[in-house]
């Protein structure tokens, strides 16, 4: 496997050989005294990685390097290098375009966790993408999210009701605002509605507001939510949870277009498209008698499905990534890198929780690092996984899986073939004998 390679442009003729001579084992490494021969250097050696000095013979000349840089090799991935640890030349690398920082002072394996971490999200992220719209971003790499998202793209331009459909936390709020900011209504409200958070006697006053004295504590006239959503989206989370004479209630309003008030007589016409999300399953719930068939056809001209996260696994280092980022600026706290055991662990846990999970360990990290720059496997103390299998010796494990993929080629051969065993032992490449001592041990045997 051939290496990475690396330019380092730096003032410092000492920095640079000792960087190479303590990097070459892994990388190949070039080194350059000024910023016109780095700039050539880059042209001829085409690295993965640059690191750059913030000041060189002039102070602040690397910085003021970086959006060019950025601009004329979008695939470089760029460190500064620095003598102080400053946050605010760190913020200010990363707002200009940089990917991390590294202090002269620290380890080298500190530069040497950098570079892996930059690696590792790097290459999650080749064939992936970075949504920004509407205040919310997106990190999606696995190729069901990219279909996901192309398939809302498509969307977002009809008027089609949409109900997304996932396990608490995998994200449908944000398609959802995905779907409302390339829609038509985009510059038009998003109102947002946790349908299991209102009281069932509050519903009609949630969503269709009230006129001042309507009752007793109606001092002054409230707008509903529907009223709110008027030429842009309602989005109703959790619609599972409404009751079924709610469902009526709001089926009557989708149909008519109009509304009134609580103790008002004015009928307010309703120009909103609804778009609904639940991790229930409705048609489960249409078969008990808990969610009305009429409104499930009228909430559901378009459905999309978002899969938890451990059944994207090329999300998740992504993901670790971006939350890392926010969490360093929410804290003020400096530069975080994670240990290869942390990104072991992260990539391997089965996140019963999702997305919203992830993002609370991420945060808890950051919070429980203070003082180092790694983030360690202890540092997140995830929870048990009640979700995952039980634990069991590896052999006894490899022995029930062998079993099961038996059973399962066995069985429909031996329909296949009208019980010839023979036919069956030809095709699965083993003597008639094996064959048969296999299905007295699966109990698959006849007599």
């Amino acid at each position: 496997m051939s290496k990475h390679i690396i330019v380092m442009i730096d003032d410092d003729p000492k920095f640079l050989e000792h960087y190479r001579m303590l990097l070459q084992d892994r990388y190949e490494v070039s080194g350059a005294l000024d910023m016109a021969s780095g700039l050539k250097l880059i042209e001829d050696r085409q690295p993965r990685f640059l690191l750059l000095d913030v000041a060189m013979q002039r102070e602040r000349e690397g910085l003021e390097a970086l959006p060019q840089l950025r601009r004329q090799f979008p695939a470089l991935l760029i460190v500064m290098v620095t003598n102080t640890d400053s946050h605010s030349v760190y913020k200010e690398a990363l707002a200009n375009g940089a990917h991390d920082y590294f202090i002269k002072s620290e380890k080298l394996q500190t530069l040497r966790l950098i570079l892996e971490n930059l690696l590792a999200e790097a290459g999650e992220g080749e064939d992936g993408e970075r949504f920004s719209f509407a205040g919310t971003e997106a990190v999606v790499r696995s190729p069901r999210m990219q279909q996901i998202f192309a398939l809302s793209r498509k969307i977002a331009a009809s008027e089609c009701s949409v109900l997304i459909s996932g396990e608490t936390g995998v994200g449908k709020e944000v398609v959802a605002r995905y779907l409302h900011a390339h829609s038509p209504r985009k510059d038009q409200p998003f109102v947002a509605v946790n349908c299991a958070a209102i009281p069932e006697n509050l519903f009609e006053n949630e969503l269709f507001g009230h006129e001042r004295g309507a009752y007793t504590d109606a001092r002054e006239t409230r707008i509903g939510k529907l009223e709110s959503a008027r030429g842009g989206v309602l989005f109703l989370d959790e619609v599972a949870e409404i009751s079924p004479p709610k469902q009526a209630v709001l089926l009557r309003v989708l149909e008519d277009h109009t509304i009134e008030r609580l103790g008002g007589t004015r009928t307010i016409p309703l120009d909103i498209r609804v778009i609904s999300a639940t991790n229930a399953d409705l048609k489960e719930r249409m078969e008990k008698k808990l969610f009305r068939e009429d409104l499930f056809y009228r909430l559901t001209e378009e459905e999309i499905a978002v899969p938890p996260l451990r059944e994207r696994e090329a999300d998740i280092l992504p993901l670790c990534y971006h939350f890392l980022r926010r969490a360093q600026e929410r804290e003020n706290c400096g530069k975080k890198i994670f240990a290869q055991q942390t990104l072991l662990v992260l990539k391997n846990y089965r996140w019963p929780g999702n997305v919203r999970q992830l993002r609370h360990i991420i945060n808890r990290g950051v919070v429980h690092s203070f003082g180092r720059v790694e983030i360690r496997p202890p540092d997140l103390s995830l929870p048990l996984d009640r979700t995952a299998p039980p634990v069991q010796p590896y052999e006894a494990a490899k022995e029930k899986a062998l079993r099961r993929f038996q059973r399962e080629y066995l069985k429909p051969a031996i329909v296949r073939h009208d019980g010839n065993l023979s036919a069956v032992a030809a095709e699965a490449g083993i003597s008639r004998q094996g064959l048969q001592k296999m299905l007295k041990e699966l109990d698959l045997e006849v007599g």
